[in-house]
């Protein structure tokens, strides 16, 4: 698809640039009467939090690949101005010790600032593009599997009510268990301890007597690579955003705060797989 070069942007026109721990994305749009649509998409897989050292700093290799991809997401903006672009960092950047140098060189490589955003308002606009994109009003848990961190918000309609996020992703995954890329059972046993430990603090606030359904997604997940299962409900959205597809999973209906019997409790507990399901084709 051929970069637009600037007549081709319209008042309306706005940008947003993702610079994850494995992926960086520019996604190019307009909104106009409560409606969006895509202009331009880009994604490369970076993996710029696989290039921090023993020190926690970033390698050359990983910031050179991270400077290649933001030239090219800066030849895609040519002309757009500033007031409509907005630029995040994440996990990775949050921890780099060298991430002031990194940036200095990312933001001249993409002619615009670059915010290194915390977990907390990662996870609140996460919340608030599913929340548009796919609009529900029922309490809703949304997970979002990154790299390097993992968010979980509730929430209802377009107010988040809960947002966390925690330091544990698939990238930091791979890296500490299948470095040398052996799946072995230890292996996965090893990572589903690491994950549950970090996640232990998640099973309070975010019980599943909170929420109605949860909506869920995964660095590897698209629609073209998650099939139907008889557990889950894919939520549909026109096939022509090319998103990456937010899986839903709607519980029993005798799982509810009203019905508080052990037998009750079981069932929202088995119900409740949100976690289990997300991560088992991991296995």
């Amino acid at each position: 698809m051929p970069l637009p070069s600037a007549p081709l942007f319209s008042r309306d026109t706005l940008a947003a640039i993702d610079i994850g721990s494995n992926s960086f994305r520019l996604e190019i749009g307009t909104v106009r009467d409560g409606r969006y649509r895509r202009l331009q998409y880009i994604k490369e897989t970076v993996r710029l939090g696989a290039g921090l050292d023993a020190q926690g700093e970033l390698t050359e290799a990983a910031m050179q690949r991270g400077l290649a991809c933001l030239q090219q997401f800066a030849q895609a903006l040519q002309g757009l101005p500033a007031a409509r672009v907005r630029a995040v960092a994440t996990q990775t950047l949050r921890e780099a010790r060298n991430r002031n140098a990194f940036l200095a060189r990312a933001q001249e490589a993409l002619g615009y600032p670059i915010e290194v955003i915390s977990g907390r308002e990662e996870a609140r606009l996460i919340y608030a593009g599913v929340a548009f994109l796919q609009p529900s009003n029922r309490r809703r848990l949304v997970v979002d599997i990154g790299g390097r961190s993992t968010e979980m918000i509730l929430g209802a309609g377009r107010t988040p009510s809960t947002a966390e996020s925690f330091g544990i992703g698939s990238v930091s995954l791979s890296m500490r268990y299948f470095a040398d890329g052996r799946f072995t059972p230890e292996a996965f046993r090893a990572a589903q301890i690491a994950a549950g430990a970090e996640l232990e603090e998640a099973l309070a606030p975010f019980n599943p007597r909170r929420w109605d359904e949860a909506l869920g997604r995964r660095p590897i997940c698209m629609r073209s690579a998650c099939p139907s299962r008889t557990t889950t409900t894919t939520a549909t959205a026109p096939t022509s955003w090319r998103m990456p597809m937010w899986l839903v999973f709607r519980k029993a209906s005798s799982c509810s705060s009203a019905n508080s019997s052990s037998a009750n409790a079981a069932a929202c507990a088995s119900s409740g797989l949100w976690w289990k399901t997300l991560c088992e084709p991991y296995r």
